[in-house]
């Protein structure tokens, strides 16, 4: 299989972009996720293949669970994401978003809390060059237990 110039692109930068998800403003109820460390896997799916499953941990305490507006999981400031229609009902958290910048997209969220896990999906509609293509991230986290650095 041949891939694009324009789609290698979108594979190196579209896992920051998803990234971003976390990062957003703090105004509704919080997750049902417990503090402490979790193991979290991000997979991306797009027309050209799934990636491989990025799996990290990384500690939550109960104020990041608080301000938590999308998907757990690493930050990156540097794409301008804004997000909207933000609700979690019955440890559901639905969420619509729109990035810009040098690769604009614009889609949803929907993650599933149950306290000790979660797991969901984001689904971005990507401008590449005229020609839009979808990609879904599939998120799952699991508690580990206390951080060793509370």
């Amino acid at each position: 299989m041949t891939v694009s110039p324009q789609t290698l692109r979108l594979l190196t930068v579209a896992p920051a972009m998803v990234a971003i998800c976390g990062v957003l403003p703090a105004y509704a109820a919080a997750p049902n996720m417990k503090p402490g460390l979790w193991e979290i896997t991000i997979t991306m799916r797009m027309p050209a293949g799934a990636g491989p499953p990025h799996r990290l941990q990384q500690c939550f305490s109960a104020e990041d669970i608080a301000n938590l507006r999308g998907a757990p999981g690493p930050t990156r400031l540097d794409r301008p994401c804004q997000t909207s229609d933000y609700k979690i009902k019955n440890g559901i958290a639905t969420w619509e978003m729109i990035c810009t910048g040098a690769i604009s997209m614009s889609g949803s969220g929907r993650l599933s809390y149950l306290g000790t896990s979660y797991s969901g999906t984001t689904t971005l509609t990507v401008d590449n060059g005229g020609r839009p293509q979808t990609m879904t991230t599939i998120y799952s986290g699991q508690y580990l237990g206390a951080c060793a650095h509370p």
